[in-house]
């Protein structure tokens, strides 16, 4: 499926490779390469890097973009997939109403996304895209499945199944 969203993005100047990874997964990386993700991690709340996250503990999402080329117009997305790809939640910074105008060639961004980790325990990954306007389908920068990966556990809450922790309050009446 992956392979298959690379080949949807503008064709124009673009190129897809995909790299097998010790653990057996297959990242595909597409795009035209003018902007690219050069690093990402999870931070906590002492700002330091983690790749183990806990239910419902507040983290922040940085990821570092270095601009290969001037850029009209630039947004980062990134997406969260469970262990078997499929996608959990996702947003961009053309939605978020953070998208950057004329970056010039050779400049790096931090973006910084902050959010509780409301999701099961379970093995996740992050997947970016760096674009221009609210998809990545008209003008691919780079797109980056497999960008980071990282496990939840669940130290601290009731038990539960299932990829999202909702916890609800309980009233009991008779």
């Amino acid at each position: 499926m992956d392979y298959y969203n690379a080949m949807l993005a503008e064709r124009e100047n673009l190129t897809v490779r995909q790299e097998k990874h010790a653990n057996g997964k297959t990242q595909t990386v597409s795009g035209t390469g003018e902007a690219k993700v050069v690093d990402i991690a999870f931070y906590n709340e002492k700002d330091e890097i983690i790749e183990v996250l806990y239910v419902g503990q507040s983290v922040r999402l940085k990821i570092d973009v270095k601009a290969e080329s001037f850029i009209p117009e630039l947004v980062l997305g990134y997406m969260i997939k469970d262990r078997l790809g499929q996608p959990i939640f996702g947003t961009n910074t053309y939605h978020l109403k953070k998208k950057l105008h004329d970056v010039a060639a050779g400049t790096m961004i931090t973006f910084t996304f902050a959010f509780v980790v409301n999701l099961g325990s379970g093995t996740y990954s992050i997947s970016t895209a760096i674009h221009a306007t609210d998809t990545h389908i008209s003008k691919n920068y780079e797109w980056r499945d497999l960008a980071t990966t990282f496990n939840v556990i669940n130290i601290d809450k009731e038990n539960f199944v299932g990829t999202a922790w909702l916890p609800p309050v309980v009233e009991m009446h008779q």
